[in-house]
């Protein structure tokens, strides 16, 4: 994998795939360049040889032979992520938690961080911040710092949870499309989106 951080390919994670699942993987990837119509039956594939809810080793090793396949094929990253996180998605394959002591040990601390601000709502932390900021001290500025975070935390997870429903609405609109076998209806649909 190309990005910022070294992958260590462990003897656990190594052990995951036997050489028919590896191939499987390899194929299935490589079928998500050949066009639309081979994407789901590949995608379906990577699910079958993963799993749904596949341990910290499964998912990196086989997130690992994606990545190094597509790179091989001379893939941007971009288009790397992008296709990968089309892939969980459309999927339902779940990233499991990593059994690194140290990750655990940093989510703990995250999750406790945030515990702080669980009872507060976001108008509350923002006058929390503003008087924090009214009279700065590094102490306080430390404090709105945090603050600062948690609102623009909230704000990202809020726009998955839109995100996640527009995606939603979009597939059960384009399954209702392609129910439509008549031109008449094609028109005034098309009509309809063109006045928006």
């Amino acid at each position: 994998m190309k990005n910022s951080t070294t992958v260590v390919k462990t003897a656990d994670m190594l052990a995951q795939f036997d050489e028919q699942e590896n191939a499987q993987l390899v194929s299935a990837t490589l079928a998500m360049d050949e066009g639309e119509d081979t994407i789901a039956e590949a995608i379906a594939t990577i699910a079958v040889v993963l799993g749904t809810k596949p341990s910290w080793a499964r998912y990196s090793m086989g997130r690992i032979v994606f990545w190094e396949t597509l790179q091989n094929q001379g893939k941007t990253e971009d288009a790397i992520k992008s296709k990968w996180q089309r892939v969980r998605k459309e999927s339902g394959i779940v990233i499991p938690e990593s059994d690194d002591p140290e990750a655990k040990r940093k989510a703990e601390q995250r999750a406790k961080a945030r515990e702080v601000f669980s009872e507060k709502s976001d108008n509350d932390l923002q006058t929390e911040m503003a008087q924090l900021l009214a009279n700065p001290t590094i102490a306080r500025l430390d404090s709105a710092k945090k603050i600062s975070k948690e609102l623009a935390t909230r704000q990202k997870e809020f726009g998955k949870d839109a995100k996640a429903e527009v995606l939603a609405l979009r597939k059960a609109i384009k399954a209702e499309i392609d129910r439509i076998d008549d031109i008449i209806m094609f028109e005034k649909l098309l009509a309809e989106l063109q006045s928006y």
